[in-house]
């Protein structure tokens, strides 16, 4: 809440049902027009999209419908780096500390590193693949497909 001013308006009344009004004791509070509004920074067209922020909270990910991996510096105005990696919709990203995973309905799953953009291909599998999770060290990668 700080950047927020507060101003009490001169006279505030209360209407009542029967009529008559009674003076309002309580502030109105406003925005202050000096604070600065967050700007929409738009990463996929229409469809699903799937995010997940970095564990030091540097990076979000995001992955989408339209096939793209973007990966934003949390606090810089910037584009976002984009990726091209799958073929079809992506399902689904995972984060870890050192990595970042995406998965698709082409049945890849692909390995980032977190501070470069080189990818591998995990595994191919003949069905989509719909979510991946990382362990909690980090160490296994756990995949779900039809």
């Amino acid at each position: 809440m700080s950047g927020l001013r507060s101003q009490r308006c001169c006279e505030c009344y209360l209407l009542l049902s029967n009529g008559s009004r009674r003076r309002n004791s309580r502030p109105i509070r406003f925005m202050s027009t000096t604070t600065p509004r967050l700007t929409p920074r738009y990463a996929h067209i229409h469809g699903r999209t799937r995010l997940e922020y970095s564990p030091e909270g540097k990076y979000l990910i995001s992955v989408g419908a339209n096939r793209l991996v973007r990966k934003f510096i949390v606090e810089s105005d910037d584009e976002p780096i984009t990726i091209e990696q799958h073929e079809e919709p992506i399902t689904a990203v995972a984060v870890c500390k050192q990595h970042f995973a995406t998965c698709s309905t082409d049945g890849t799953v692909s390995l980032f590193g977190m501070e470069e953009t080189v990818s591998t291909q995990i595994t191919r599998s003949s069905l989509p693949v719909r979510d991946i999770s990382f362990s909690p060290d980090g160490r296994w990668l756990a995949m779900c497909s039809e």
